[in-house]
């Protein structure tokens, strides 16, 4: 059983980008997919762990998760993930009037990467938090997620959109947080 995105609340395109998300983490593709990177998945430091291994890990998980809604002012912040709720991924409600449903898809494929490292915790394939695209584009999460694009053909890249990944609930004050 793949990992699970359940969502309560109502907003329309985010709906529709959790659907879509579902139907990524369900199908046999995405774990194809993950095994086309020839080398192990990046940490912050290099990584021995096989794409191979993540694929086995999102094959056989049984992880539902809750997307919510939190606040962050940067548009370009896309979701977060935090250890302190590690059964919910999150969506920034600034970021989901200007992203295409098949973008916040992928965010959210991203997201549950983020939570399937941290509730299996016989491995990390994560990456810390504060950083951009570009510096951690090796890192399961945003690997997948960027071989994710031509499941959106047509749809502009946004490029690789950011993402928050907290692990104190300090952190989480002032976001906003709804689930349903």
């Amino acid at each position: 059983m793949p990992i699970k995105l359940t969502y309560k609340l109502t907003n329309a395109k985010l709906k529709k980008a959790v659907q879509r998300a579902n139907e990524i983490l369900a199908t046999e593709d995405l774990p194809r997919v993950i095994n086309t990177r020839a080398t192990p998945f990046d940490e912050s430091e290099p990584s021995t762990l096989p794409a191979s291994a993540v694929a086995d890990y999102l094959k056989n998980s049984q992880l539902s998760l809750t997307v919510c809604h939190y606040t962050n002012p940067k548009s370009s912040i896309g979701g977060m993930f935090t250890t302190t709720t590690p059964k919910r991924i999150h969506a920034n409600r600034k970021a989901v009037p200007i992203r295409h449903y098949c973008n916040l898809a992928r965010m959210l494929v991203h997201e549950a990467i983020h939570a399937l490292s941290y509730n299996i915790r016989e491995a990390s394939f994560s990456h810390c938090s504060g950083h951009s695209p570009s510096t951690h584009s090796g890192t399961a999460p945003y690997w997948i997620q960027n071989a994710l694009k031509p499941l959106c053909p047509g749809v502009r890249d946004d490029d690789l959109i950011e993402v928050e990944l907290l692990d104190n609930a300090a952190s989480l004050r002032g976001r906003n947080i709804r689930c349903g």
